[in-house]
This record gives C-alpha cells, structure tokens and sequence, in this order.
C-alpha cells in the first residue's frame, strides 16, 4: 500500500515537473 502511494506521489511530482519545464519553454519563446 505505501509503495503504491510512493509510486503515485513520484508519478503526480513528475507530471507537475513536467507542466513547470512546459511554462518556462513558453516564457523563453516569449522573451
């Protein structure tokens, strides 16, 4: 059970890496 919630809280940290690395390529395209 908690290796299962490990997994996910690692998978829910990813996605929102993810979504900051995507927000800062639309910046630097802006500036």
């Amino acid at each position: 059970m908690t290796t299962l919630k490990k997994r996910f809280n690692q998978r829910k940290v990813a996605a929102e890496i993810a979504n900051l690395e995507k927000e800062a390529a639309k910046l630097k395209r802006f500036r």
